[in-house]
């Protein structure tokens, strides 16, 4: 039988064959009770600290002090929640491409913060294929519905007194991540 891939023995290696001991390789500067810590949260990332607690066989306290020292060593990162969007009444969800001149881009950046509603908006590179005088936004916005967009997009459009070369994109759900962005 093969052994499977385990997340403590790939961080801690066998000291040797013959006695079977795991050592902790010194530069993390940590022990097989946080290597348990991180293999519990990776395979569930909402449990409890009084869950944790008593499946490492710790008090809640030392658990939780053993958690934070994981995050300030960057091992851990925060979990963080997303919004039900459609159960808050935000049915309309679109992306924007646009496109303006890098003279008037910043004023165009204000603009596009300043309205509710728009979540994202970043500014992309296409070596090779941009002209270097232009530059292309991604806007991702959400609203409660077409009206409140089309509403909020001419406002924006009319308040700058330069031209914006814009596509609009209907999409059922945005996922925003550190890669890029996720249409379903």
């Amino acid at each position: 039988m093969k052994n499977q891939y385990n997340l403590v023995s790939s961080i801690i290696p066998s000291e040797k064959k013959k006695t079977k001991q795991k050592r902790m390789p010194r530069k993390k500067d940590i022990d097989e009770i946080d290597v348990k810590i991180l293999e519990i949260i990776s395979s569930n990332a909402t449990i409890t600290n009084k869950d944790l607690s008593e499946q490492i066989e710790l008090t809640p306290g030392p658990t939780h002090v053993r958690v934070q020292k994981l995050l300030k060593k960057g091992l851990l990162k925060e979990p963080h929640y997303e919004l039900d969007w459609k159960a808050l009444g935000f049915l309309y969800h679109v992306m924007v491409i646009a496109a303006v001149y890098k003279k008037d881009s910043e004023k165009f950046s204000k603009s596009v913060f300043n309205v509710p509603g728009i979540r994202k908006s970043k500014v992309i590179e296409r070596e090779g294929t941009s002209d270097p005088k232009i530059c292309n936004y991604v806007i991702n916005g959400i609203f409660k519905s077409k009206d409140d967009f089309v509403e909020a997009w001419s406002d924006i459009l009319t308040k700058l007194k330069f031209p914006v070369d814009f596509q609009v994109w209907e999409t059922n759900k945005v996922e925003f991540s550190r890669h890029g962005i996720c249409l379903e």
